[in-house]
């Protein structure tokens, strides 16, 4: 017998929330994947029409999905999703909050200078050493004036797809303002909510010390085929394999804020490589900051009820957001958006 549509939207949420509930990992990092899911979803216009170059329909296709109606679409459904998922298990996640701390504001607007102009050296100076490193040339020899061209080996400067849509005429233009509206909704409202629930609560606090991490990495990749057979053999992966999960024992021991210098490393090891290598100066800078924030709102010598969660970070990561938004449309400087 089949179901009814209502019978088979609680099956599927009643296994959505089983599934959820069984891990304190699962509601802080699936918004996280969810949205970088969305990304890929988003980009793949580009993808389909590079492929289907020689074929009409198919290329039409990809430059289709690029269109900024589609795309704001697709970007208000991967914003709307996350939401869904951050507010649904919120109980899950109770250091998520929007407690506001004045440092927020000083924080988020140094962090916009650091960003912007790390991110200038990466794909300025830096950029041409390292190219010129590559090509076996002296590492003091720089040489800008190559047909005006900016040196650029870790970011593309081509005009911003989403500025040619903003600057399109007619319908075109129209919803590229709309979809630069809600990209600015999205990266000071939504993405500092999901992103610092994932790197600054729970790998923080899941990496918190060096060798329980380690262990507990091993431990992961026992499940592993091949790798894992391989540990498995040896007298550390038999004794990881028996022990409880490691790294949910150290995510549920730490309380939010804790902090040691190998937590700040591995958090903003991550935090890095989920962004363009331009980007890595300013992850870093953004690391070491805002793991002190959140120690600083979160610190033992505070009473509960004054800790503060994530609040205070989620707030300081949307104004750097809001602002680097403001640099892009001031300055027409499309590379950090």
């Amino acid at each position: 017998m089949n179901q009814a549509p209502d019978d088979q939207r609680e099956s599927w949420l009643g296994r959505l929330d089983a599934w959820v509930e069984e891990s304190p990992w699962h509601p802080r990092v699936l918004p996280f994947f969810v949205y970088i899911f969305g990304l890929l979803i988003i980009g793949l216009g580009s993808t389909v029409e590079s492929w289907g170059a020689g074929i009409g329909v198919v290329a039409a296709v990809g430059r289709g999905w690029q269109s900024a109606p589609v795309q704001l679409v697709l970007y208000a459904a991967q914003c709307g999703l996350v939401c869904w998922l951050l507010w649904r298990y919120r109980r899950l996640t109770p250091e998520l909050t929007i407690r506001f701390h004045w440092l927020a504001i000083p924080t988020g607007v140094f962090l916009l200078v650091a960003w912007v102009g790390l991110g200038w050296l990466m794909t300025g100076e830096f950029s041409e050493r390292w190219s010129g490193l590559m090509a076996g040339e002296p590492v003091g020899a720089i040489d800008y004036g190559i047909d005006g061209a900016e040196p650029n080996a870790f970011a593309t400067v081509e005009e911003h797809d989403l500025r040619k849509q903003v600057h399109s005429d007619g319908l075109e233009g129209q919803f590229g303002a709309a979809l630069l509206f809600f990209r600015l909704l999205g990266m000071s409202l939504v993405v500092p909510l999901f992103e610092e629930l994932f790197i600054r609560s729970a790998m923080v606090r899941g990496l918190q010390h060096r060798r329980e991490t380690l262990r507990g990495i091993g431990q992961v990749l026992c499940d592993f085929p091949v790798v894992g057979d391989a540990l498995m053999n040896t007298k550390f992966g038999r004794e990881v394999s028996r022990e409880d999960p490691i790294l949910t024992r150290q995510l549920v021991a730490t309380p939010v804020g804790a902090m040691t210098l190998w937590a700040v490393f591995a958090s903003t090891l991550v935090f890095s490589l989920s962004h363009l290598l331009r980007d890595w100066p300013g992850c870093i800078a953004c690391g070491i900051v805002w793991c002190w924030l959140v120690w600083y709102t979160n610190r033992p010598s505070l009473a509960e009820d004054r800790r503060m969660g994530i609040g205070p970070i989620a707030w300081s990561h949307g104004i750097t957001n809001a602002l680097l938004w403001g640099y892009t449309v001031w300055t027409d400087d499309w590379q950090f958006l």
